[in-house]
């Protein structure tokens, strides 16, 4: 038995078991983020692109196009479905265009980050026969071995050296790199959408914060109007303001 399913099992009984659930702010997003990255490059690096490099028609298998599409179908399709169907509205089930299709959706990260990763993960392994050029290309230009791959020399038979070639990387390699790549771009998402959270002070100056007056305190400030201009409405048939009573009660 695979050991990923228990594991989304597990998560998804701990979100059912929580009391509330959090607001959305940069103390909630930024730490997810960082789990985001990490099970996001599982799926871009594994799952997705073994539905194309073992499939059974060579031409699809060693297709690059192939990669990329498969990868930003089978990555976005599930959100692109609960956007259609609104699944998630609070007024039920309706259908309103997906957020990819407004103007700018196109540049939603969740959109364009899949087939980059499936692409970076592709070029690093050497997973497909297209790929080794660039990669090739890439190392080269560093002109040493390093964490990308490892330059070497082809010798041929008259012990000259014949050319160069790159070694792949290893999966858990590669992934890694994925991951952490994952992981800057949605930490660095969570920072645009929500900002930095300024509740520290300043130096010596504490930062002021805007007072948000409560439904309760609304309720509270109504009541004492309506009883203060009932106390000070009539007496002996004639209109008293608060000050008037006031100075009553000092001279009296």
């Amino acid at each position: 038995m695979s050991r990923y399913p228990p594991l989304f099992a597990t998560a998804q009984v701990f979100i059912n078991i929580l009391p509330i659930v959090p607001s959305m702010s940069i103390h909630t997003e930024l730490p997810l983020s960082f789990f985001d990255g990490l099970t996001r490059a599982f799926l871009l690096t594994t799952s997705n692109p073994g539905f194309i490099i073992k499939h059974s028609s060579p031409q699809v298998a060693s297709s690059p196009w192939a990669l990329m599409v498969s990868s930003l179908i089978l990555a976005n399709g599930g959100f692109f479905l609960v956007n259609l169907f609104q699944m998630l509205s609070p007024y039920g089930w309706h259908v309103k265009t997906p957020a990819e299709f407004l103007p700018g959706g196109w540049s939603t990260m969740d959109l364009w980050v899949a087939p980059l990763i499936t692409g970076v993960h592709a070029l690093l392994t050497q997973s497909q026969t297209a790929w080794i050029p660039y990669h090739r290309y890439l190392v080269e230009s560093v002109g040493s071995s390093t964490i990308f791959g490892t330059l070497e020399y082809v010798i041929a038979e008259t012990g000259d050296k014949a050319g160069t070639t790159v070694k792949p990387m290893g999966e858990a390699e590669a992934r890694s790199i994925c991951a952490l790549l994952l992981c800057a771009l949605f930490a660095f998402r969570a920072i645009i959408n929500f900002g930095i959270d300024q509740t520290h002070t300043t130096g010596t100056q504490p930062l002021k914060r805007k007072r948000v007056i409560r439904s309760s305190e609304r309720v509270a400030a109504f009541i004492h109007n309506v009883i203060l201009r009932f106390v000070t409405t009539e007496h002996d048939g004639q209109h008293l303001s608060r000050e008037i009573l006031e100075v009553s009660h000092k001279t009296g």
